[in-house]
Order: C-alpha cells, then sequence, then structure tokens
C-alpha cells in the first residue's frame, strides 16, 4: 500500500512539473540571431522570425536551409519519448 501512495505522490509531482514547464516559453537563435524560434512548454511554436539578411530573394532555396522543418519533428513526437539526440 506505502508503495502505491509513493507512486501516486511521485505522480502529481511528475504532472505539476509538466504544467509548469507548458507555462514557459524557450528561445533560440541561430545565425548570430538573423532567425529566431519561440517555443512553448507545450511543444507549440509561439513564434518564428526570420530577418531578411538570412535569405536572398534571388536563391529562395536558401529559406530551406534556415527552416526549422527537420525539428518540427521531434516536436510532433508522441509526449511519453524523449526525442532522439
Amino acid at each position: 500500500m506505502a508503495n502505491m501512495l509513493q507512486m501516486m505522490k511521485q505522480f502529481r509531482d511528475v504532472r505539476k512539473l509538466q504544467k509548469e514547464l507548458e507555462s514557459r516559453t524557450f528561445e533560440e537563435r541561430a545565425r548570430m540571431g538573423a532567425v529566431v524560434a519561440v517555443v512553448r512548454g507545450d511543444m507549440s511554436v509561439k513564434s518564428l522570425r526570420i530577418e531578411p539578411k538570412a535569405w536572398d530573394p534571388a536563391r529562395p532555396e536558401r529559406l530551406a536551409q534556415v527552416s526549422p522543418a527537420p525539428s518540427t519533428a521531434r516536436w510532433t513526437r508522441p509526449r511519453n519519448r524523449w526525442p532522439a539526440t
């Protein structure tokens, strides 16, 4: 019985931490600040800013090099798994 109570307490603690993380935002910069992504703790993208200096309109394929597409696969994985490193 004590083991079950301990597991319930751990579950509540983990749930509390999850809620706390969901309320936070995380910011990451690339290319010396030319690309800035802000992601919420619930894995949703709050904002993505790409400065004009980060890409050349004559070469739109370069924009794909700075887009977060490869990273979104990590954000959309089931929540009960850690992202691959």
